[in-house]
């Protein structure tokens, strides 16, 4: 188990800007910086992609990111103990590969409960999974680049327990879910009194390097973009629709 101040410290509830934020008009100006690969970093960041893994169409065998995203996100890496390490599961993310992602959770909620009407499907879908927007003005925020998917691996390789997996779509995958539990008196196993100080070491090293966190996942974080500018504040978000150029024209 980690040892850091960052343990002790309670995640706010809530965590981040929700589902409902996705959907707030925020003035948009891409500040043009360029999508890299996120390959090429330092030895404590591995891109791990998942949807490629999985075989989603769309999906590209490496993960990439705003140039600005990469430099926070190496910020945070070096506030990681030593050998431990950062694991990316997605990052930038083509229409496509965000459609195939949405159309498929979607199938899964109505198999799960034939019961749930056509609204009551999207409204849940889209809490998990954005719209694969090709509006300029409101575009999915790993479609800009500036959203991550990831999680911490100690020094043998493994992944911090989190109390869930990578992509659920349970309550427990709520940043602030086992906070709440605390708040409210329930008694935490050890799992997850373990799920709870990693999730505060793994949510203040990002906020510390200038990310936001999407308060329905406990690994998704955000720069840049417009649930980045919601959250903060900000004037504008400096992130739009990005296609990097080495995209082929198909994959959008």
């Amino acid at each position: 188990m980690i040892k850091h101040e960052f343990t002790e410290r309670p995640i706010p509830v809530p965590a981040g800007p929700s589902a409902e934020d996705k959907k707030i008009d925020i003035d948009i100006r891409d500040c043009g910086e360029p999508v890299v690969s996120m390959n090429y970093g330092p030895a404590n960041i591995i891109s791990s992609s998942q949807y490629f893994i999985q075989g989603l169409a769309g999906a590209l065998p490496e993960c990439y990111c705003r140039e600005g995203v990469m430099l926070r996100l190496i910020r945070a890496a070096e506030m990681l103990p030593d050998g431990y390490k950062f694991v990316v599961f997605d990052g930038w993310r083509a229409l496509k590969l965000q459609k195939s992602f949405y159309d498929e959770h979607r199938r899964r909620l109505a198999a799960a409960d034939p019961a749930l009407t056509e609204s009551e499907l999207d409204r849940r879908t889209v809490e998990f999974v954005s719209l694969p927007s090709s509006d300029d003005l409101h575009p999915a925020p790993h479609n800009t680049g500036g959203a991550l998917d990831l999680s911490i691996a100690d020094e043998n390789g493994l992944l911090l327990p989190m109390g869930t997996r990578f992509d659920s779509d349970t309550d427990e995958a709520s940043t602030s879910y086992y906070e709440e539990r605390l708040a409210a008196g329930a008694a935490l196993s050890e799992n997850d009194i373990t799920a709870l100080r990693n999730r505060r070491f793994f949510y203040h090293v990002m906020l510390s390097a200038g990310f936001v966190n999407y308060r329905h996942e406990w690994w998704h974080f955000d720069f840049g973009d417009p649930l980045w500018a919601v959250s903060t504040g900000a004037d504008c978000a400096v992130y739009g629709r990005a296609k990097p150029e080495f995209v082929w024209l198909d994959i959008d």
